[in-house]
């Protein structure tokens, strides 16, 4: 087996992930966000936040959710992430590039995103694709009963190489998509703008996560299989493989009502504050690693 320790020793690389949005255009059964019924943190306490982080040496954010891209505000705090010169990574699946979309289970619409200016400006968007066709991924990423998310994404996808959006593909190894991974590679190869492809191994925190945890779970072996098999590809994209070990030491995440936490593969949560309260940010910061 490959050997996925942490070291604790090296150089920190500050990161952090901001879980911004409590609202997402999907229902994902293996969702790993801890969704509040709270009001959503504000633009001035996600900036005031970022601007101090930034001061402690924070390099880069990727804002995720839910569905940032379902906040109204999202373009000042990516713009102001920008000017702050930290590295910015925005996880959505994108569906607002194409059009106006209804928020998953409300009447609620979000217009369609036109700041297509910005989004060059980023590190990467990441736009999740896991499996070749939409049968394999909507056992995982559930939309609305007439839609193909399939289709959507490709056609995601097909927008950003017009308009020449850098692409991080976000792709959730699981029982069900195993199989198809080689037929995922072949798909987003023929894209440009696919600039790096990033492969994780289902990790079953959070609620829905940890709940069909036996639905999706796959082993380090079998995760180790499919790293070994990819990397013999020959391809311009580079590829990142992270297994739930890694990334359960990896990962300071804010949700959208502010607070800090990591889990661990027990799906234990230990919290180090709330970015609401500017007392405990040198305690969440200190625990970047």
């Amino acid at each position: 087996m490959i050997n996925y320790e942490f070291d604790k020793r090296r150089k920190p690389y500050k990161k952090i992930n901001l879980c911004i949005a409590k609202h997402c255009f999907l229902n994902c059964p293996g969702c790993y966000n801890l969704f509040s019924n709270s009001k959503e943190i504000s633009t001035d306490e996600v900036i005031r936040f970022v601007e101090y982080a930034k001061e402690k040496e924070l390099e880069k954010v990727t804002l995720s959710g839910g569905d940032p891209l379902s906040r109204s505000d999202i373009e000042t705090i990516v713009q102001k992430c920008i000017d702050l010169d930290l590295k910015v990574n925005i996880d959505t699946v994108g569906l607002t590039l194409l059009g106006a979309k209804y928020i998953c289970g409300t009447k609620k619409s979000v217009p369609k995103f036109k700041n297509i200016e910005l989004l060059k400006k980023i590190n990467n968007l990441g736009i999740p694709l896991d499996g070749s066709n939409n049968e394999i991924v909507s056992t995982f990423r559930h939309y609305n009963k007439e839609g193909n998310l399939y289709k959507e994404i490709i056609k995601v996808l097909d927008f950003c190489e017009k308009n020449k959006i850098k692409i991080c593909i976000n792709t959730v190894l699981h029982k069900k998509n195993i199989d198809d991974i080689t037929n995922i590679f072949n798909t987003i190869k023929k894209y440009k703008c696919v600039k790096s492809w990033q492969v994780f191994q289902f990790m079953p925190i959070g609620f829905y996560a940890k709940k069909n945890e036996d639905k999706y779970a796959v082993s380090i072996e079998e995760f180790d299989k499919v790293k070994k098999a990819l990397e013999n590809k020959r391809t311009r994209i580079e590829m990142n493989f992270k297994p739930a070990i890694e990334r359960a030491y990896n990962y300071m995440l804010i949700d959208s009502n502010g607070r800090a936490y990591k889990v661990d593969l027990a799906n234990n949560i230990t919290e180090y504050g709330n970015i609401r309260d500017n007392k405990t940010w040198d305690n969440i910061l200190d625990n970047i690693y």
